[in-house]
């Protein structure tokens, strides 16, 4: 049971990738037109990104600014609940 839902969740994970990846590819431009390319940055040239490695239930927050930053932690903050549910619930029914 537990190697299923194993691979269900890899299986999710790869699925979520990928979309985020088309998604990101096809954009619609500040004319209104659709168009296959990067999104528009601000007149800066700046960018800001974030992420978070999960390592059991240890979050590894990056992020190029403090908006970012604070996203990501809020991101890691729910998969590490996500994680303990699950673990609490894998103990109480095995």
């Amino acid at each position: 049971m537990s190697f299923q839902l194993g691979v269900l969740l890899v299986i999710i994970g790869v699925l979520l990738l990928v979309l985020s990846f088309v998604l990101r590819r096809v954009s619609i431009g500040k004319d209104g037109k659709k168009g296959i390319g990067l999104d528009e940055v601000d007149e800066g040239g700046g960018f800001s990104g974030g992420g978070v490695v999960m390592l059991g239930p240890f979050p590894i927050v990056l992020g190029t600014d403090s908006s970012a930053v604070k996203i990501a932690v809020v991101g890691a903050l729910f998969l590490m609940v996500l994680w303990f549910c699950f673990v609490l619930v894998f103990w109480l029914f095995s």
